[in-house]
């Protein structure tokens, strides 16, 4: 997506549907992560604890600038960098088209009521999934408590403990 995206940010080859723009700037949001359009301000920092990391790790490094240049990885990030920065324009390009043409979200920009259906979708969907994790987790508890050692009594009224799963048990 994103090399077809540097090579031609701005072709409009088999762009003639709303459609066909809308599943374009899907897959991009899929590769790119959310444009700026639906972002939700969360209250969290952009810096994080990560890249603060990093950050500190490569300033500590002697010539790590130098090192990078000529192991060739300060040429693939610049390659990395200048591909997401593509995907970023085609995908801006591509909503500027639909919304040229009267398209619906997501093939244009969305606006506050398309943003927020989007998260609430998007809410919903997490709130499913913890509850589907702990109907697991309850489900789990039910076959553990099952699988607890079990007493019964022999014939001669003593107890003898087992297990109604497969254990090696010893034998008198």
């Amino acid at each position: 997506m994103l090399v077809t995206a540097r090579e031609k940010p701005y072709n409009l080859a088999g762009m003639t549907r709303c459609a066909a723009i809308g599943t374009e700037i899907a897959q991009l949001d899929g590769v790119l992560g959310d444009d700026i359009d639906i972002a939700r301000d969360d209250g969290k920092s952009t810096i994080s604890m990560g890249s603060v990391g990093q950050s500190l790790v490569r300033s500590l490094i002697p010539f790590g600038g130098v090192i990078r240049e000529l192991s060739g990885a300060g040429a693939q990030e610049r390659k990395w960098n200048e591909a997401i920065y593509a995907g970023s324009v085609r995908r801006a390009f591509l909503k500027g088209i639909g919304q040229q043409r009267g398209c619906k979200y997501p093939a244009r920009s969305a606006s506050a009521s398309d943003a927020s259906a989007v998260w609430a979708k998007r809410d919903a969907a997490e709130a499913a999934e913890k509850n589907d994790k702990s109907d697991d987790d309850k489900a789990k508890d039910m076959k553990a408590k099952d699988a607890k050692p079990k007493a019964s009594k022999d014939g001669k009224g003593k107890s003898v403990k087992f297990e109604s799963r497969p254990v090696v048990q010893s034998v008198k």
